[in-house]
């Protein structure tokens, strides 16, 4: 197996040849930081390499479009994650697959052997996962049949990607990435946590290709889902009704209640309930703030009434909780 990655850059007339193994073997998490200095972009990139998966997160600007080459010969299984700028990677084979993602937006895909050019627009912030078949075998003992179509295609070694149409970050994925960035922690607990937050982006990813599979939505229905979260999520203390999100979205009531079931396997006011209670979770760490301040952040009026949600949903009172972290 070739061991070596090769990146042509068109830019600056400079050639970079960089080699890591494929499998990602390490004997503990290695972290290093790379300043970029080219004509046409500047920037920052982080690599943290555990044992079977990569992390990287760049923060590059970006002052003209550019365009590099990249080519290996070993299987490149890749979440990434594109909050800010756009990527875009188009084979020289016609047998492989283009993958575009715009600003705001994430794909999972599985390319046997790359061969082809990435271009990139603007500047960007980018969070990728990249990972070997052996490490999601690790997180999924039945991963064959967990994995649905994915599975098939790294049986056949033929190219896979997700989404069609690369998907909106969602709230959810959001704080993932955040935990991943901000993450602090010394090197044996890092490893550990940031472990476990890629595991939690391929449960989301599997889960995922299992409703792709059986319970396929139209784009833009799922579109429109994705954007009534969004807007959930951003007015927990006061979402909009029913009524309001669907004429917000240009979907009628029932739709939406039936979309947003198959989507978030829950109904809408149940989807808030757990989101003002996960916030709830959060503010009672800071002991500065009263049950009834909390109460009237996470959007309830009676104070009382959120206890009696929050006890449904944890089986403590607000107040134990606090006291027992």
């Amino acid at each position: 197996m070739d061991m070596k990655t090769t990146l042509t850059f068109t830019i600056d007339e400079q050639k970079k040849t960089k080699e890591f193994r494929p499998d990602f073997k390490v004997g503990h998490i290695k972290e290093c930081n790379e300043k970029l200095v080219f004509n046409a972009f500047n920037g920052n990139k982080r690599e943290i390499t555990l044992q079977g998966a990569k992390i990287i997160i760049g923060d590059v600007k970006i002052t003209k479009p550019i365009s590099f080459e990249v080519k290996h010969n070993f299987p490149f299984f890749k979440v990434q994650f594109e909050m800010e700028g756009y990527s875009n990677y188009s084979p020289k084979n016609n047998n492989c697959i283009p993958v575009l993602i715009e600003e705001g937006e994430y794909n999972f895909f599985y390319l046997p052997k790359v061969n082809g050019t990435l271009n990139y627009k603007k500047s960007r912030k980018v969070v990728e996962i990249i990972f070997t078949e052996q490490y999601i075998k690790n997180v999924f003992d039945n991963f064959y049949k967990i994995s649905a179509d994915f599975g098939k295609s790294v049986k056949e070694e033929t190219p896979f990607v997700l989404f069609k149409k690369s998907k909106p970050i969602s709230h959810k994925m959001q704080l993932i990435l955040n935990d991943i960035i901000d993450c602090s922690y010394d090197k044996e607990i890092k490893e550990v946590y940031l472990s476990s937050k890629i595991k939690e982006v391929l449960s989301i990813l599997i889960a995922d290709l299992n409703s792709k599979s059986t319970n396929e939505i139209h784009l833009s229905d799922q579109q429109k889902i994705e954007q009534i979260e969004r807007i959930v999520m951003q007015n927990l203390q006061n979402p909009p009704t029913i009524i309001k999100l669907s004429k917000i979205v240009g979907i009628n009531q029932q739709k939406l209640k039936i979309l947003f079931k198959k989507m978030y396997k829950t109904t809408v006011f149940k989807y808030i309930t757990n989101q003002r209670m996960i916030l709830a979770k959060k503010l009672l760490a800071n002991k500065n703030l009263t049950i009834s301040e909390i109460s009237s952040e996470v959007g309830y009026k009676n104070p009382q009434h959120f206890t009696v949600a929050f006890k449904r949903k944890y089986n403590m009172l607000p107040r134990d909780f606090r006291s027992g972290n």
